[in-house]
């Protein structure tokens, strides 16, 4: 992005959001690697135009309301463990844009996706672009030695129809933050989102169509026929999301901890049960 298009895009911003929350964001420390572009590929000004939007969904949209938010530790790293709400990641988007309106201590949150949602055309270079990283050990642990905050949806992967439906249910917790908590020192706060239910309510899903574009699944809804694959897109339901307080199993337990599989199964059915408190 050349220096003209980067004063376009600052412009922009400050007549969609307001000066005061441009600087906000100018406030926030960014690496920059060389080339305009931090560590994982985001470019600053990219960004603050995802910024921009996610705010005016933030507020005019899905009225998010969050609490708890003084619970977040202003600096070093952190892993933020929330349950999957819905197939569509609208609240990891949600939980980005609160972290630096709503934040005491604005930070920038990285956000684990999966290696295949990175992979789709124009999506994968989309979120490089914004700063997320594949949940790969190795970015895991690089995002986290750099003192950085990581949002991880520990679940087991399950039929994201049933995710839905399942409502204040959450599966069970898989232990690989666990592991980086430990190695790392890095406290988790348990973080719930919740209404998620009422921004999707579908039928089923066309799975013929999902396969071929490469999707989880392809919501079946009421007003299909109507708007066609638009009503893939979520309802303006009111979100929430609650932030606990933060669980420091590293003060108590050695990284070695980490070769003993059922303590550290107990250890996320701790963080599981905080955030099914949160949700309920």
């Amino acid at each position: 992005m050349d220096p003209a298009t980067r004063k376009r895009v600052g412009n922009w911003a400050k007549m969609v959001i307001g000066a005061e929350e441009v600087g906000k964001f100018y406030s926030l420390p960014f690496n920059d690697a060389g080339f305009g572009y931090d560590t994982y590929g985001a470019q600053r000004e990219i960004v603050l135009a995802a910024y921009v939007v996610g705010l005016t969904l933030y507020r005019n949209y899905f009225r998010v309301e969050s609490g708890g938010i003084g619970n977040i530790p202003s600096n070093g790293p952190l892993i933020l463990a929330a349950n999957r709400a819905g197939p569509a990641p609208f609240s990891a988007f949600m939980a980005f844009v609160d972290m630096i309106t709503k934040n005491p201590s604005p930070r920038v949150l990285r956000i684990a996706t999966r290696a295949s949602i990175k992979g789709l055309p124009y999506v994968g270079l989309m979120l490089q672009r914004i700063g997320q990283v594949v949940d790969t050990p190795r970015n895991l642990e690089l995002v986290l030695k750099r003192g950085e905050a990581l949002l991880m949806h520990p679940e087991k992967r399950s039929n994201p129809i049933k995710s839905l439906l399942k409502k204040k249910r959450v599966s069970t917790f898989l232990t690989p933050f666990i592991e980086l908590c430990l190695r790392l020192r890095a406290p988790i706060v348990p973080v719930g989102f919740y209404s998620s239910e009422q921004h999707l309510p579908f039928l089923g899903s066309a799975k013929s169509i999902a396969s071929k574009l490469k999707l989880s699944l392809l919501p079946i809804k009421l007003n299909l026929s109507l708007l066609g694959l638009l009503s893939a897109l979520p309802l303006p339901a009111k979100f929430h999301i609650r932030y606990g307080m933060p669980i420091n199993f590293f003060e108590e337990y050695p990284p070695e901890t980490t070769e003993h599989p059922n303590l550290l199964r107990q250890m996320s059915e701790v963080v599981q049960e905080r955030v099914e408190e949160l949700i309920s």
